[in-house]
């Protein structure tokens, strides 16, 4: 191409951009971009569509809006400001259903977040319920390998401890001889 071509496309571009800029609207961008895809200018407008669309995300911040603007930009600058303003609004969501399943997608899903230590004490707790509800040798005994150091261990210990002296028992009373109950 010319070098009168290569102007002309250039003041274009900058006639479309400084439009896009005027406007200030993500419609604006988006026409901009559809129609310059590859000129100098393309990657500033699509930097400053991307912080239009993450501004509007977050006022007033939703989970949908949100999720659709990181779905759309995952490489974006505004990445990481954006996950710490959806943490939050999850975070709420998931308390409300309080299920370890959902818990867990959260600490996988926000992951080196400060809520992510939030999210394993819920899940923690909520198998800490499950294990002295169930009430079971076997489920407590999962508790005790999957959190040893728990503060809620020495209360599943004493619920595993009476579990256990129940059944010996039982089964000293099944065996129903003297050397049965000596052993118990």
């Amino acid at each position: 191409e010319s070098p009168l071509v290569d102007q002309a496309k250039t003041r274009i571009e900058r006639k479309g951009y400084e439009e896009a800029q005027k406007t200030a609207t993500v419609a604006a961008y988006e026409a901009f971009l559809a129609r310059c895809n590859a000129g100098l200018l393309h990657e500033q407008a699509q930097r400053e569509l991307e912080d239009m669309e993450f501004a509007a995300a977050l006022h007033p911040p939703s989970i949908a809006a949100l999720a659709t603007v990181l779905t759309k930009y995952p490489l974006s600058t505004n990445v990481a400001a954006a996950s710490q303003v959806l943490a939050p609004l999850v975070f709420h969501e998931v308390s409300l259903t309080n299920t370890v399943a959902a818990y867990e997608a959260f600490a996988q899903r926000f992951k080196g977040t400060s809520l992510e230590k939030y999210a394993l004490d819920r899940i923690e707790v909520l198998n800490y319920v499950a294990a002295t509800n169930a009430n079971d040798i076997a489920t407590l005994e999962s508790f005790l390998v999957k959190y040893p150091t728990s503060a809620n261990a020495a209360d599943v210990r004493k619920h595993l401890d009476s579990q256990v002296e129940e059944r010996d028992w039982n089964q000293a009373l099944l065996k129903n001889n003297p050397q049965a109950y000596r052993a118990f």
